[in-house]
């Protein structure tokens, strides 16, 4: 679980569904997929994360899961 996007997602009170939105990402379970770390960001999406969280990108990546 990527824990600071989580937190910075609930800290502005934002649903899953919302942040995809905002991000320009076309469903919620594609969202969910990075912010459980299955899956990483595309770069544009990583600087639409970056901006609307107010985080940096190296943050918002911490505490992913390595595929095997």
């Amino acid at each position: 679980m990527r824990k600071a996007m989580l937190a910075a997602r609930q800290e502005l009170g934002l649903s899953q569904e919302e942040v995809a939105k905002k991000i320009g990402m076309k469903t919620t379970p594609g969202y969910g997929s990075i912010e459980r770390g299955v899956k990483n960001p595309s770069a544009a999406a990583l600087v639409r994360l970056e901006k609307l969280f107010g985080v940096a990108a190296s943050t918002l990546l911490e505490n992913t899961v390595t595929p095997q």
